[in-house]
């Protein structure tokens, strides 16, 4: 069982997994951070202040959607996680640097996250997938395509 959070935050999309099966919140950054620096810590685990609240971001990010959760659905039996600990996911496919691909990335790694693996399982055919999609797509302003592109059109 799992609960999947996406954040926006000083203009970047990452991916708070709430891991019951694993008792911890996995984050999702298609930032490569072991290029950039680490500066993953500073994003996710920086110091905040929300009203009389300070914590690591993460934490009381977890905290604040725990307690709206138990005070909404007190029956829900969904577990309590806002004492989770929160872990940066290393090995997630990554965006260039530099680049502004994290909502894209964001979107298939909530699609493809499990949650018993705690990995996300990216389908090799991805890429071909979402590029068949683009080009063959009514809204491709594009209609007449060579014979060799036309005979990869698939069966809608």
């Amino acid at each position: 069982m799992m609960i999947v959070v996406p954040f926006l935050q000083n203009g970047h999309f990452s991916v708070y997994v709430i891991n019951f099966n694993h008792h911890r919140v996995d984050i999702l950054d298609p930032n490569d951070w072991k290029l950039i620096g680490d500066g993953w810590k500073q994003a996710h685990k920086g110091m905040v202040q929300y009203r009389n609240n300070k914590g690591q971001w993460c934490r009381l990010m977890m905290r604040r959607l725990n307690e709206a959760i138990q005070v909404a659905r007190p029956d829900s039996r969904i577990p309590k996680f806002g004492n989770y600990k929160c872990e940066l996911l290393h090995d997630i496919h990554k965006q260039r640097i530099g680049s502004n691909d994290c909502g894209f990335y964001c979107m298939w790694h909530m699609e493809y996250y499990d949650a018993n693996t705690a990995k996300v399982l990216w389908p090799y055919s991805l890429r071909s997938d979402v590029l068949q999609f683009i080009v063959f797509h009514e809204a491709n302003e594009q209609k007449e395509l060579p014979e060799e592109i036309e005979q990869l059109r698939p069966p809608f």
